[in-house]
């Protein structure tokens, strides 16, 4: 029999997602966003695939509304990955100093 995770059990389980998406995009560009304008505008595209998956027709069978929702989640984890790289790379005190 399958145990319901509590909010917090399913919190952290998404937080640490969302940082190893973090990881795995610092591993790919490496070098810090150069602006905020730049960070502004890579979270913007992750922001605008995330509103594609929203805004699809979701009409189908299960699988597809399945799979549909697979990947909203897996866009709004990229998204929550860039904002906090945002906040580190363009606004966090101490990097800036």
């Amino acid at each position: 029999m399958l145990t319901k995770r509590t909010k917090a059990e399913r919190m952290s389980i998404q937080l640490g997602e969302i940082a190893n998406e973090l990881d795995r995009a610092r591993t790919i560009h490496p070098k810090p966003f150069h602006s905020a304008h730049e960070g502004l505008a890579i979270l913007e595209e992750e922001f605008e695939e995330l509103k594609e998956g929203v805004f699809k027709n979701d009409t189908g069978n299960e699988f597809n509304k399945l799979h549909r929702k697979s990947m909203m989640r897996k866009e709004a984890i990229q998204v929550a990955a860039m904002a906090l790289r945002f906040i580190d790379d363009v606004c966090d005190i101490e990097r800036s100093e």
